[in-house]
């Protein structure tokens, strides 16, 4: 994987912030981490990263399923731990 694709990607990741269905949930967001934020800026940061975090793994969830591997089966499996258990 080059690097001229990684900057590829990341510049069309971020160009998409534009589009008409997520531009709105911007100002959303934003306030939601401001309003929750309390009087820390570590506390609205870690809710920051933890958002980002579970949009991450629900698309490499998503992701991996396309591809074949099965992770909503391993989510709804025998035990809680979800990519840790291997039937």
């Amino acid at each position: 994987m080059s690097l001229g694709f990684l900057w590829l990607a990341a510049s069309a990741g971020t160009l998409s912030t534009l589009t008409p269905c997520v531009f709105p949930m911007v100002p959303i967001t934003v306030s939601y981490f401001v309003k929750h934020s309390g009087s820390s800026r570590a506390h609205a940061v870690r809710h920051a990263l933890l958002f980002g975090l579970g949009i991450i793994v629900s698309f490499t969830g998503t992701s991996l399923r396309n591809l074949g591997f099965d992770y909503a089966f391993m989510m709804s499996g025998k035990c809680s731990f979800g990519p840790l258990c291997f039937d």
